[in-house]
């Protein structure tokens, strides 16, 4: 309930605090992606952190609520993304493709099987000891085909 809405809120990540208002802001689209299937949990905690924008923001977790039917890979996170991008086409009228999608993910199997898609994508981690951000830029690979 609102209860672990809140309190998932308080662990919500500096990083993605800022980035995703100024994402939405700049006309990037955003979504989340997770093995989860507590979507709407994230979803409550994403009413909380960004009560004006949290609407724009497609979530594609493991809760039964979603299929991708689409050719893609379904590896890692792939089929999530791509349902997420349906979601956005459809809903917006953007075109959206692996080269205009960024993964930012903490797993860095994730973060392979992005880029052997043609997805670029960030691993994310925080700094040994610190508690802050990492994007390193031996991270930032994008594998050329």
């Amino acid at each position: 309930g609102k209860a672990s809405a809140t309190k998932l809120h308080r662990h919500l990540r500096p990083f993605f605090a800022a980035l995703v208002p100024h994402a939405i802001s700049q006309g990037i689209n955003i979504a989340i992606v997770t093995f989860s299937p507590q979507v709407k949990l994230i979803r409550d905690m994403l009413a909380l952190a960004f009560p004006d924008i949290h609407s724009q923001i497609p979530i594609r977790g493991e809760d039964g609520t979603w299929q991708y039917n689409g050719g893609g890979s379904v590896e890692g996170k792939q089929k999530h993304m791509a349902s997420a991008v349906e979601e956005l086409t459809h809903s917006r009228g953007v075109k959206i493709t692996r080269r205009s999608t960024l993964l930012i993910d903490d797993d860095a199997k994730n973060i392979k099987v992005a880029l052997m898609n043609g997805v670029k994508a960030v691993l994310f981690q925080l700094k040994h000891g610190t508690g802050q951000p990492g994007l390193c830029a031996a991270d930032m690979l994008e594998l050329e085909q």
